[in-house]
């Protein structure tokens, strides 16, 4: 278990990914301590194991999941989002999404479940291979 200052540690080095700097933000100190001070902490094991944690939820909250794509998908084919766009004289209006971006989001949803199968044609020539056995 973590003290709150090596947790605050932890969440200055995924911002900054410096040792030094973020241990001079979670502890106040600077110089040649906190270059000295930032490393140790880093090869400390229960902090190399909280920093893969942290770094795996982040990883995890930047990364859409297949569900997530395919409810946008879903949406833009329904033609459910719309965008404010603004005419020549300074009106704003909204405009349901293009005939085209609906049908695009429906190719990639029939593509991602496999409704589609591509098929590329292969023309080769072999040429045979005579081994002879000499010995």
């Amino acid at each position: 278990m973590l003290n709150p200052k090596q947790e605050l540690f932890l969440c200055e080095f995924l911002k900054t990914g410096n040792a030094a700097e973020s241990y001079r933000r979670a502890y106040g100190t600077g110089g040649n301590t906190a270059k000295a001070n930032g490393a140790r902490l880093l090869a400390n094991p229960a902090i190399q194991g909280r920093l893969k944690e942290l770094q795996a939820e982040v990883a995890n909250e930047r990364i859409c999941s297949v569900q997530e794509i395919q409810e946008r998908l879903s949406s833009i084919a329904r033609r459910e989002l719309v965008e404010v766009v603004t005419l020549p004289n300074g009106e704003q209006v909204q405009k349901p999404t293009s005939i085209r971006d609906a049908t695009r989001a429906l190719e990639l949803l029939a593509k991602a479940s496999g409704m589609f199968v591509q098929r590329q044609e292969v023309d080769m020539q072999i040429t045979p291979v005579v081994i002879r056995d000499d010995i």
